[in-house]
């Protein structure tokens, strides 16, 4: 199997996104098994930072926040993301609330990143008929809890691995980039 990553600027919508698309295309329709992993789209990692630093200041963020989902959706149905979403921004509230936040929670809101990304890039492969699907790798890589800079536990997560594209090769995974989690579910960015 391959596996082709793709950095932020490589997925920003429009050009970028289209040749990404193409060279996933030909490659799945030349039979080669893939796997994609991909990192936030544009600058949506930046973004996020600046969301949690205006919502540490107690500065309003709702707007950004509005222009980051909008980029985040764009040619997607305006719910397609609204789990994220909510989540997204009930964290930024708590972090407003408390005029703070720790690196567990500067993982987790700049995770979304990656998240989006990973599922925007599968529903853009489905729609070329290519047959696709969301792979969360906090599911598969777990971590030590050393948040932002976490390092894999490599037997578990070989283990997690093996395991799921044993189950899952008949598709293109399209797996996020950047993010584990702990034993415990929780977080973590590399």
């Amino acid at each position: 199997m391959k596996i082709l990553k793709f950095g932020g600027k490589s997925l920003a919508n429009g050009e970028g996104l289209q040749k990404v698309v193409q060279i996933i295309a030909q490659k799945y329709f030349d039979n080669e098994p893939i796997t994609v992993v991909v990192s936030a789209r544009g600058n949506a990692t930046d973004e996020l930072v600046i969301l949690l630093k205006k919502a540490q200041a107690n500065i309003d963020f709702k707007t950004d926040l509005e222009d980051f989902k909008k980029y985040q959706l764009d040619g997607l149905k305006e719910n397609s993301f609204n789990e994220e979403f909510v989540v997204l921004e009930k964290l930024l509230e708590g972090v407003s609330l408390w005029g703070d936040y720790s690196e567990k929670i500067k993982d987790q809101v700049i995770s979304f990143g990656e998240i989006l990304a990973a599922k925007y890039v599968a529903h853009v492969l489905n729609e070329n008929s290519i047959k696709a699907q969301y792979t969360d790798a906090r599911q598969l890589i777990k971590t030590d809890a050393n948040f932002g800079n976490a390092q894999p536990l490599e037997s578990v997560s070989k283990k997690n691995i093996v395991t799921y594209f044993d189950k899952n090769s008949d598709k293109v995974n399209v797996v996020t980039g950047f993010i584990g989690a702990t034993l415990h579910n929780e977080t973590t960015t590399f």
